[in-house]
């Protein structure tokens, strides 16, 4: 996901951003401050911890629903090689 696909997903649960001097800030509806990122580019990849960060918080403040967790059967890819055995030291 990039920063600018969160960005706009952010804005569609109501938060505005704002530029801070330790990164961008986003702001509940009340105008509360809820998020805090470092500073991203819209093009920008977005690491993963940050994705959840704002889905926990979307959650904790009631703005997103959790959903249940699945029990969908997990995917291995089968492609995956083994890593070749290594001789113990004589």
């Amino acid at each position: 996901m990039t920063f600018g696909e969160l960005h706009k997903a952010l804005e569609s649960y109501g938060l505005r951003a704002r530029d801070g001097a330790s990164g961008i800030v986003y702001s509940d509806p009340d105008g509360r401050p809820m998020l805090l990122f470092p500073h991203y580019k819209d093009e920008d990849v977005v690491r993963p911890v940050h994705v959840l960060m704002a889905r926990s918080h979307l959650i904790a403040a009631g703005l997103m629903d959790d959903p249940p967790p699945t029990l969908e059967p997990r995917i291995v890819p089968t492609a995956r090689k083994k890593a070749p055995r290594v001789a113990p030291h004589a």
